[in-house]
């Protein structure tokens, strides 16, 4: 997520601001579709793979009370080089397949997004590594915007 002000996404949602501070900190009632997919677009600065990312959250944490529809970008055709079309890309992105000592393929679901390389490169918590070479901060920082250059 990029730093956007609070007075900026009052501007560009068009929202009070008290309104927005009550949605984030739980006050209001829960807020409808169109506004919290607005609020996403905005605050993601409309990178599609972290929108769905949230939005798959959002929609796993309302259990079914809130469904909000994913969104495909021009994107989205790399990541299908690289997954089978037989699943999802919010399964893919949240799997691990691989094969066991015995040659049993394993499966393991986990609650982030595994797959997604923007994770990868922006978790601060644990260190990264390409070739068994530690990346550092700037690194990741640095290959993440050549990447987002990239495909942008």
């Amino acid at each position: 997520m990029y730093k956007v002000s609070a007075k900026k996404i009052v501007e560009v949602l068009g929202y009070s601001q008290s309104h927005i501070s009550g949605i984030e900190n739980g006050t209001k009632l829960i807020p409808n579709k169109k506004f919290i997919t607005n609020y996403l677009k905005y605050i993601t600065n409309s990178n599609f793979s972290e929108l769905n990312f949230y939005i798959n959250n959002i929609n796993e944490i309302a259990n079914g009370e809130i469904q909000i529809a994913t969104y495909l970008d021009s994107t989205t055709s790399l990541l299908n080089a690289f997954v089978n079309d037989d699943e999802d890309d919010s399964s893919q992105i949240n799997s691990l397949k691989y094969e066991k000592r015995n040659g049993e393929t394993e499966k393991e679901h986990f609650d982030f997004a595994i797959n997604d390389i923007k994770f990868h490169l922006t978790d601060a918590d644990n260190p990264k590594y390409f070739n068994k070479i530690k990346l550092s901060t700037n690194d990741r920082a640095h290959i993440n915007k050549y990447i987002e250059d990239y495909i942008l």
